[in-house]
């Protein structure tokens, strides 16, 4: 498993004197080390969110671990990595502000996203995880129309500025 995964175990046996059993249990399975982030589904151009990670410290000693955050489309306010200690089957949360959200073009051309990926490092044990989130201009589009009738063999000329804070 990636990080987290429930396994059920159905088990059913019959012994040489037809004794027949069962038995049914759910099993947990985890890494030592995980990194789950806490991230927005979405943000719009000139945002200034927090995005953060919960670090699981599932082993049996505490730990110093070095969470790193790196984006695309964006900047990190402060330091791309942190340093955090977690005690034994604890954890901790661990937060970035951002800045300058405008995005970048998405691979299929069709709007833009950012890239968000950590990592967590505490010892021998390593974790990472990336997101990708759609960013929205927060804006609709404004329509304008003019109507009129040009005299046979005549010409006219119609001039239309966008606005200086247009999101184009």
């Amino acid at each position: 498993p990636d990080n987290l995964t429930t396994w059920q175990v159905e088990v059913k046996g019959v012994d040489a004197n037809t004794r027949v059993g069962e038995a049914k249990s759910d099993l947990t399975v985890n890494l030592p080390f995980m990194v789950r982030p806490v991230a927005p589904r979405f943000l719009t151009v000139g945002d200034k969110p927090e995005v953060a990670a919960i670090v699981h410290n599932n082993s049996a000693k505490a730990v110093a671990a070095r969470v790193t955050l790196a984006v695309q489309g964006a900047k990190i306010d402060g330091d791309a990595a942190q340093t955090v200690s977690i005690p034994a089957g604890g954890r901790k949360r661990v937060a970035w502000p951002l800045r300058d959200v405008l995005g970048m073009a998405a691979p299929n051309g069709v709007g833009k996203i950012i890239r968000l990926q950590w990592e967590g490092q505490a010892g021998a044990l390593h974790d990472s995880v990336a997101l990708t989130l759609p960013v929205y201009n927060y804006s609709t589009p404004e329509v304008t129309a003019t109507a009129g009738s040009v005299p046979a063999g005549g010409t006219i000329l119609e001039g239309v500025a966008s606005p200086p804070d247009a999101q184009l």
